[in-house]
C-alpha cells in the first residue's frame, strides 16, 4: 500500500520545482511597449550649407539617398515633403503624401530637412519602456497575488 505524501507547497510550486512560464499576455504587453517607442525617436535636421554646396552635396549623394524621409524647400518658396526613390544629377524623386510620385529639379532646391532615426536615443527609449511595461506587469501579478 502507497502512503500519501503531505505537501505544503501550492500544487504549482510542488510540481514545478517554483518554474514559472510567462503568460502570453506579459509578453505581448513588453513587446507592443517596445514596439511603440521604438519607432518614435526621429528628429528632422535641417542642413546649414548654402544652396550651392547643398545641390553639390545632393548630387554626390553625401546628403540624400534612396528611402530617407526629406523636405526641400525650392526658389518659390514651396516646401516638398519626400520619400526619396531616386536622386539623378538633376532631380530628386520619390513620393509626396500630397502630391504622389514627384520630381523636384536640384537647382531649384534651396534648403533641406532630413529626417533621421537616433539609434542612441531609440535604444534607451525602448528599454526604458520595457522596463515600464515589465515594472506593471510585476504590480499587476502582486495586487493579483494579494486580492
Amino acid at each position: 500500500m502507497r502512503r500519501s505524501q503531505v505537501t505544503s507547497d501550492p500544487p504549482d510550486r510542488a510540481a514545478g520545482a517554483g518554474h514559472r512560464c510567462l503568460a502570453p499576455w506579459k509578453v505581448v504587453t513588453c513587446l507592443l511597449a517596445v514596439g511603440a517607442l521604438s519607432v518614435g525617436c526621429t528628429t528632422v535636421k535641417p542642413s546649414q550649407l548654402p544652396p550651392d554646396a547643398l545641390r553639390s552635396g545632393i548630387r554626390s549623394g553625401a546628403l540624400i539617398q534612396a528611402g530617407d524621409q526629406v523636405s526641400v524647400v525650392t526658389i518659390d518658396g514651396a516646401e516638398h515633403g519626400i520619400k526619396v526613390s531616386t536622386v539623378t544629377a538633376d532631380a530628386i524623386q520619390g513620393e509626396s503624401p500630397e502630391h504622389g510620385f514627384v520630381t523636384v529639379a536640384i537647382d531649384d532646391v534651396v534648403a533641406l530637412r532630413k529626417r533621421e532615426v537616433e539609434p542612441v536615443r531609440t535604444t534607451f527609449v525602448a528599454l526604458g519602456g520595457a522596463l515600464a511595461a515589465l515594472m506593471v506587469i510585476f504590480i499587476v501579478d502582486i495586487v493579483l497575488a494579494l486580492g
